[in-house]
């Protein structure tokens, strides 16, 4: 995914490149050269991208969320969360509850597929994956919010 930034050194406008991957949580790399200095940069980062190049991203890019249906359980919904990171049951079904409050878990399409992927992989197959604009009133619970929730 690419979007238009200046150049850190002569401030020229040029596309960046942001690339996200997945193994046991989000990471991202960025990298970029520009053609009027030829400054270079690339960076790799062991995190969810954060803002307020996420916000231009998903502006860009788009949004999805992840939708759980109402044959999931909590006690389910607590076994998914659980297997994204080692946090303690309270916090789990705090996460789960706000998940069906929301309405769902929403960002790019790769974090959502990676979701979804965790979510089959424990069983859970009662789900949907939609534009953020089908979710209810427009809203879902941001992954990031989610993530950092979890205490990744």
């Amino acid at each position: 995914m690419d979007i238009e930034q200046s150049c850190g050194s002569c401030a020229t406008s040029m596309k960046v490149n942001y690339s996200l991957r997945f193994s046991k949580g989000p990471s991202w790399s960025s990298s970029y050269r520009c053609h009027q200095c030829g400054n270079a940069i690339e960076v790799d980062a062991d995190e969810p991208l954060g803002n307020p190049v996420r916000a231009r991203l998903l502006e860009k890019h788009g949004c999805v969320a992840l939708i759980f249906g109402g044959s999931v359980s909590d006690m389910n919904l607590v076994k998914f969360i659980k297997s994204l990171a080692a946090t303690d049951i309270k916090k789990a079904f705090t996460l789960a509850r706000k998940i069906r409050e929301q309405g769902g878990i929403c960002g790019f399409s790769c974090e959502i597929s990676w979701l979804k992927l965790c979510a089959e992989n424990n069983g859970i197959v009662d789900f949907q994956v939609v534009d953020l604009i089908q979710c209810v009133d427009g809203k879902a619970y941001a992954f990031l919010d989610f993530f950092d929730e979890l205490g990744n």
